[in-house]
């Protein structure tokens, strides 16, 4: 079965006013099966979501979750069908 994020219950679309284009780019699709992280941030000292970055650093990001891409190229093994 191929899967498609948009159709997947584990997928969170982030608000986005510029409209439903936008809203489905990469970057604005959140996958609820894939958590990151949580770390004591050394620049805050809370404990905060984190990511090894391109560099090879640990850095804090906003995200609860990691991006639906890195995780879905067409056979996702996470895939909950969205039914309504």
């Amino acid at each position: 079965m191929f899967t498609v994020c948009t159709e997947c219950k584990n997928c969170i679309l982030l608000d986005d006013s510029r409209g439903e284009r936008e809203r489905t780019i990469w970057y604005n699709m959140l996958c609820k099966a894939h958590p990151l992280t949580r770390a004591v941030s050394p620049l805050t000292g809370k404990m905060a979501s984190v990511i090894v970055n391109d560099f090879g650093q640990t850095v804090e990001v906003d995200s609860e979750y990691d991006y639906c891409r890195d995780h879905n190229e067409g056979d996702c093994p996470d895939y909950v069908p969205n039914v309504s």
